[in-house]
């Protein structure tokens, strides 16, 4: 089939955008000075997933709990439903690490490079004790931000290297408002033992970062052998572009994509 007669999955994609604008918007005219609305963000991002993710995980917030003690709040935990967990009411779980498959930051807006560094800080240092258990290596984290802007790309980026140089721990995705993804992009180890070019990428995706933020977190979630269907998933509205990168375990500034 010829790209020509393919068909054009970014409209369904952009609804998905405009769902959780809609329902958030909605519920901020309701309730104009509701201070606490972050948990409500939270929930109808992980009533959204479920609509989305394979039945073979639960999706609730909660904590992971290791040998040392609890991580902090994580406010979407999604678990292998396989596996036990030690406590699960309604939405709240405690799990322990081998049990979990990924873990989302929510935030309604991250205004300055601190907010980013911190919201960063705080997920990694979740991830780095859902990891703990010598049997789980692959958690996914990434961190979902409702409202964003098209230029805070070098900032996002200098957050993930400067939280992953101090503790060692990749963030996988970042979605930034309606238009901007971060994604890490590993490279095959190669016959030295070295990852030549591991790498964040930023891109311009107008009206779909968070239907790209669900495609990765699905590519990550089902087995190697199963294609998720990726050309649904993946696609990028017109003028969509990458804008930035920046190599893992590196010093260094931000690059620009070649125009």
């Amino acid at each position: 089939m010829s790209h020509a007669n393919r068909h054009d999955f970014v409209p369904y994609h952009q609804s998905l955008t405009a769902e959780l604008k809609a329902i958030k918007d909605r519920v901020r005219q309701l309730v104009k000075h509701w201070p606490t609305d972050g948990h409500f963000k939270e929930a109808i991002l992980r009533q959204v997933l479920r609509r989305y993710l394979p039945e073979s995980v639960l999706i609730g917030t909660g904590f992971v709990v290791n040998y040392f003690g609890p991580s902090g709040e994580i406010d979407v935990l999604i678990v292998d439903r396989s596996l036990p967990t030690l406590f699960k009411e309604g939405e709240l779980l405690i799990v322990t690490p081998e049990s979990v498959r990924a873990i989302i930051e929510v935030k309604t807006r991250l205004r300055t490079n601190k907010e980013i560094t911190n919201a960063v800080s705080q997920l990694a240092e979740c991830k780095a004790v859902a990891q703990s258990h010598a049997e789980r290596k692959n958690v996914w984290a990434g961190l979902f931000v409702y409202q964003g802007g098209r230029e805070r790309h070098a900032d996002i980026l200098n957050a993930l290297g400067q939280v992953h140089r101090g503790k060692d721990t990749c963030i996988d995705v970042v979605a930034f408002g309606e238009d901007t993804l971060v994604k890490f992009f590993p490279v095959p180890v190669d016959k030295g033992g070295v990852h030549p070019a591991n790498a964040w990428h930023s891109f311009d995706v107008p009206g779909v970062a968070a239907a790209n933020f669900v495609a990765s977190l699905i590519e990550a979630l089902v087995p190697p052998t199963v294609d998720p269907g990726t050309f649904a998933w993946f696609m990028l509205p017109k003028g969509s572009k990458p804008r930035y990168f920046l190599l893992e375990k590196t010093g260094a500034e931000p690059e620009p994509f070649d125009s």
